[in-house]
């Protein structure tokens, strides 16, 4: 039997594992994601910016939050 092995890379994927280091029990995401999300608003708030190893002009981050109803 052979194994299957898959190499993801990317700036997406950079910032992906970046967002996890840096933002640590949070679901997070950049512009792009909450954009096409089409989810309101009102599930997101913004983050503080923190300088990321690898990342320059990473735009705002925002951490998901699950409607409570």
């Amino acid at each position: 039997m052979f194994g299957i092995s898959v190499l993801v890379i990317g700036s997406k994927v950079n910032m992906a594992a970046r967002l996890m280091m840096y933002y640590p029990n949070k679901v997070t995401c950049d512009n792009d994601t909450y954009y096409y999300s089409k989810l309101s608003k009102y599930h997101f708030h913004e983050l503080e910016l923190k300088k990321m190893k690898g990342l320059s002009d990473v735009g705002t981050i925002r951490e998901y939050i699950p409607c409570t109803e």
